[in-house]
């Protein structure tokens, strides 16, 4: 359902692109691509903490006495379990930022150009 309104939002802002009789220029902002698995690292990464301090930090005066061996097993298993789900993401994901070539080609930036205009990269491409 949510990729479906996507589309459908994407498909309405795409009938608006020309603006003003000019096509459409978005601005440049350094970096923006990483926010969003930024982001999602950090949940993930005060998830990981919240578990880990429950785990090996967490007072137990509040859990009853019987419980307190399964709680603490439990909880570091969810934490050695959700580093395993999250440690070979991370990984692939900062071997895919700093691997070498990963800018477009002049012959791939000149398609795109085709597609979404953009007179300052041209500009930039051609010298």
């Amino acid at each position: 359902m949510i990729i479906f309104i996507n589309q459908r939002i994407d498909v309405a802002l795409a009938k608006r692109e020309p603006f003003g009789n000019k096509p459409l220029q978005l601005r440049y902002v350094p970096g923006k691509g990483l926010f969003a698995p930024l982001f999602w690292f950090g949940i993930a990464i005060f998830m990981l903490g919240m578990t880990a301090w429950l785990g090996w930090g967490y007072d137990l005066a509040q859990v009853p006495i019987a419980e307190r061996e399964a709680f603490v097993a439990e909880t570091r298993k969810l934490f050695i379990a959700g580093t395993f789900i999250i440690a070979p993401i991370a990984v692939l994901a900062w071997a895919h930022l700093t691997r070498r070539g990963g800018q477009p080609s002049p012959e791939q930036l000149s398609v795109w150009l085709k597609d979404y205009p953009n007179t300052k990269l041209k500009a930039r491409l051609d010298t």
